[in-house]
């Protein structure tokens, strides 16, 4: 067996392999964009495919790479998140496509002769160029690059729109573009300035949290695979391959973050039949709160312009409003494209909480849709009386009240 010094190996990414081939072709004059370097069929090359699975150490800093590295494959699902990406593909990337990874200045060079001479017009061997590069590096891709190209040529644009509509579209459908620290945290954690802050705390001996080994929860590594699955699809499989070797590396993980937070009311929902409020709020989550049946975590997340619900559900738990945090969910709407919804959750752990929302029936209304016994004993007891209303007996109210907190939550959901 080969001896292998741990402390001594540097870790190898399947992207720094393809980067080098990058380097090599551009130091050799090769062909820029040939497809060895960026043609998404060659992101992870069948010799290196389980270089990852012989790592000894994956940090949180190489997991944050590797995904950012690995998003950018995707632009145009990318696109239909962030539309302002068409607008990061530069002069100087159009250049370098052009002319293969020379001569970064030719399309400022081009723009600047049209402003002083608004006849200007790029020869016809150049434009040939520009499409035989375009078609190596996008093959056959569906794209409006030629129609762009063709338009120009035709004289129906003039040279700077040309080139704008040409790098937007490029913008669009190139993997040059790369994924911002800002894109990856709206897309995995729903804020933007999220991975910034992680990388602040690894990186920033000064940062109030400083932590150099700080790790992601598995909880929240189970989120990310479920984000990501949602809007990659079937094209998620390496950024999932990416988390599993993370979690397996790291065997340490907490299950989940910020495990100890207090709640001033812990056992508010032992006997929700008590009063009418408890009743309601039992009914409200109901309709659309998650509760790990194990851990006991805690999650209820609304619409941002509901933020208003779950500071009063804060307040009547007992815990702390900074627990509330504002994130974007990137989501498919009815016709299947992804989009960005501002929303506000809440998220904690309590044991007793838990426990008694689970005795009370919360888990089998969730799963089989069982009316909790609580509410089926408060009926009962409140159709006895036959000479009122159920609204004017308690038992009645304590009824009536669970059914108003889970439709209240159902039509704001709707809208």
């Amino acid at each position: 067996m080969k001896n292998r010094k741990i402390n001594e190996r540097r870790r190898v990414s399947c992207y720094d392999i393809n980067r080098n081939k990058a380097q090599e072709h551009v130091e050799t004059g090769e062909d820029y964009c040939s497809d060895i370097i960026r043609d998404s069929s060659a992101r992870i090359p069948e010799n290196t495919s389980n270089i990852l699975d012989i790592l000894d150490t994956y940090t949180t800093l190489e997991l944050i790479e590797d995904l950012r590295e690995d998003l950018r494959n995707y632009p145009e699902i990318l696109v239909q998140i962030f539309k302002e990406r068409v607008k990061r593909y530069s002069h100087q990337k159009l250049s370098l496509l052009w002319h293969n990874g020379k001569n970064r200045g030719y399309v400022s060079n081009q723009l600047w002769k049209f402003k002083k001479n608004r006849v200007f017009t790029i020869t016809n061997e150049d434009l040939i160029k520009l499409e035989d590069n375009l078609k190596k590096r996008f093959n056959n891709r569906v794209s409006k690059y030629s129609q762009i190209i063709q338009k120009y040529k035709n004289s129906e644009l003039p040279l700077d729109l040309f080139i704008k509509l040409l790098e937007k579209e490029l913008g669009r459908i190139s993997t040059d573009v790369k994924v911002t620290y800002g894109e990856l945290s709206i897309i995995l954690l729903g804020r933007k300035g999220s991975v910034y802050d992680i990388r602040e705390r690894i990186t920033n001996s000064t940062y109030e949290d400083y932590n150099p080994n700080y790790k992601f929860a598995r909880s929240t590594l189970k989120e990310f695979r479920r984000i990501l699955n949602r809007i990659l699809k079937e094209h998620a499989k390496t950024c999932i391959k990416f988390i599993d070797n993370y979690e397996r590396l790291n065997p340490n993980l907490k299950n989940y973050p910020k495990q100890q937070y207090t709640i001033k009311k812990p056992r508010i929902f032992k006997n929700p039949s008590l009063f009418v409020v408890i009743a309601y709020w039992f009914g409200f989550l109901c309709a659309d709160a998650y509760l790990h049946p194990r851990r006991k975590q805690f999650h209820f997340e609304l619409q941002r312009s509901d933020r208003k619900v779950l500071v009063k559900f804060a307040e009547f738990v007992g815990l702390e409003k900074d627990r509330i945090v504002n994130r974007i969910r990137i989501l498919r709407d009815k016709n299947g494209n992804l989009k960005k919804y501002p929303m506000s959750y809440i998220q904690f752990v309590c044991k007793s909480m838990g426990q008694d929302l689970i005795k009370n029936g919360f888990l089998d209304f969730k799963s089989e849709g069982k009316v909790p016994n609580f509410v089926l004993s408060s009926i009962k007891k409140a159709l006895r009386d036959k000479s009122h209303r159920l609204s004017e007996i308690f038992e009645g109210r304590i009824a009536l009240a669970f059914l108003l907190g889970f439709y209240d939550l159902l039509q704001k959901e709707r809208g």
